[in-house]
């Protein structure tokens, strides 16, 4: 009896079949099947993987592949998945019991550990691209595009205010003393209403920072990112939720005029997560290269996990922020936390196979040594 398994991995748009346990001689072709309908075939050949092409139409899925040597010949399917549903009203299943000496993976509590792991060598962690300057600065190591102005900070009575620009403060969570100067107003994000003007623009920043809301008086200027898909429109928020290398949840984000948020799965289907359930909507969708831009930097990073937020412009990804520790997190259904957490875990062990292995991460290094020397 063969161990042959056909494994599938969402990314986006795309969808990769992997068939394991096959030998070396043999000849592989993939079928990709929609219900009893056979929607796409590969080549044969001898690799053992194969990618759908992009933009599969929404339904019900599955592969199949027929592995050919010399004496023999064999079908495999793989287990069936959905692609690209409007799964929102669908509440997070309950999590199931766990015995005793098997406690769930919390993806809350191993980013806390996380976090304190990284505690006194935040040089050496996710961690240092958590401050927006070295984010940007790896950015563009990367040959990505960043909203960068200039890669400095300033006090809030120093910060030059102008049109078309963003100021944010240098650290921060959950869009906290975000402000949007557009061309006829400025938008205070978190709170979502309108401020007159400039003076009264710096005396929000420093309520902020009297409140202890914002830690340090430090802040940034950006590029005003418009939207691609809404004319004069500030840029839709795309976050990743990236297991070293591996996009596994996005999160679309609309502010203008309201509020409304859209979560997808790696197989582009639209879910609950428990988190922002009354703020969904149907996105506009994800691009692509978008997933791919995410994977590299994560892939890029010696973390099990970062956050990797892009905007959507007109002209393609800008890298907005890379953090290791999102806001919110203990907001996921007790399912969703359960099954985030058990990626980290094993995203956490493919890192330590790189580290071991000798994997460089030179770009991350690189930011390591301009941060040294500013």
């Amino acid at each position: 009896m063969t161990n042959y398994r056909l494994l599938t991995r969402g990314l986006g748009l795309k969808v990769n079949a992997r068939l394991t346990g096959g030998p070396d001689d043999a000849e592989y072709t993939f079928k990709l099947h929609r219900g009893n309908e056979v929607t796409a075939t590969s080549k044969a050949g001898s690799s053992n993987t194969w990618e759908t092409p992009p933009s599969l139409a929404p339904g019900k899925y599955h592969f199949t592949c027929m592995i050919r040597t010399n004496s023999s010949m064999e079908v495999v399917s793989s287990l069936p998945f959905d692609f690209g549903l409007n799964k929102q009203m669908i509440r997070p299943r309950t999590l199931k019991p766990h015995p005793a000496h098997q406690p769930p993976a919390s993806f809350h509590s191993l980013l806390y550990w996380e976090s304190r792991k990284a505690f006194g060598h935040r040089e050496n962690s996710a961690w240092l691209l958590d401050e927006k300057l070295n984010a940007y600065a790896f950015a563009e190591s990367l040959g990505l595009s960043s909203p960068a102005l200039e890669l400095r900070s300033f006090n809030h009575d120093q910060i030059p205010l102008e049109r078309n620009t963003v100021v944010k403060p240098l650290t921060g969570v959950m869009s906290q003393g975000v402000f949007l100067i557009t061309a006829d107003s400025i938008i205070d994000l978190v709170n979502n209403h309108t401020i007159s003007n400039f003076t009264d623009l710096r005396q929000c920043m420093k309520n902020l920072i009297t409140s202890g809301k914002i830690k340090e008086d430090q802040w940034i200027r950006e590029r005003l990112i418009l939207d691609d898909k809404v004319v004069d429109q500030p840029a839709r928020d795309i976050k990743f939720y990236t297991f070293y290398g591996q996009p596994l949840l996005a999160l679309e984000t609309v502010r203008i005029p309201k509020v409304q948020r859209c979560w997808y799965d790696n197989y582009s289907n639209l879910v609950n997560t428990g988190k922002y359930s009354k703020e969904l909507f149907v996105g506009h969708g994800i691009p692509p290269e978008f997933y791919e831009i995410a994977e590299r930097i994560g892939h890029s990073i010696p973390a099990p996990f970062v956050r990797v937020d892009l905007l959507a412009s007109p002209s393609g990804a800008v890298v907005n922020e890379i953090t290791p520790k999102p806001g919110g997190a203990h907001l996921f259904a007790a399912s969703i936390d359960n099954s985030l957490g058990n990626h980290l875990v094993s995203a956490d062990a493919r890192l330590r196979t790189d580290l071991i292995s000798g994997k460089k991460f030179e770009h991350f290094k690189s930011i390591q040594k301009h941060r040294t020397d500013i």
